[in-house]
């Protein structure tokens, strides 16, 4: 797990791209851009904060193992994300059922958002991740206050 920080408009990861790691949010936010089915425009489908998560869908291959970015990531302001490679999350998962099961469950919801157009328009949501419900977040990493 290495830190990396990004700046203002910076993109993390662009649709289409092999996916080697995935990311967890520890400071800052991110927005998650892809292109709309209908109208073929890109457009920010949620905006992802401190312990949120990206990344796994291709990682897992739940993309039909292509292993291929889903969307676009762009950082909103400064961000610090914590990048986790492939082979240390499969190592983990290894060790770890329940989360590799939980991971794929959620990875499984977002793709099937993706692809079936099935955002909430209100509030450009999608399972797994959405601002203001049960969020899923990596809360035991992120650094004690004192330390930011």
């Amino acid at each position: 797990l290495r830190s990396q920080i990004f700046s203002p408009g910076d993109y993390i990861c662009r649709e289409g791209e092999v996916g080697r790691e995935m990311y967890i949010i520890n400071h800052g936010k991110v927005e998650c851009i892809i292109r709309h089915k209908e109208t073929n425009r890109r457009e920010v489908v949620r905006t992802l904060k401190e312990g949120n998560y990206f990344g796994e869908i291709s990682l897992l291959k739940l993309d039909g193992g292509c292993n291929k970015r889903t969307a676009d990531i762009r950082s909103v302001g400064y961000s610090e994300l914590f990048i986790l490679s492939k082979k240390d999350l499969l190592q983990a998962l290894h060790y770890y059922p329940e989360a590799k099961e939980i991971l794929e469950k959620l990875g499984r919801e977002r793709l099937g958002s993706y692809a079936s157009g099935t955002l909430d328009k209100e509030n450009h949501s999608l399972p797994g991740n959405s601002d203001d419900t049960d969020v899923p977040q990596f809360k035991a990493i992120r650094a004690p206050s004192s330390t930011r």
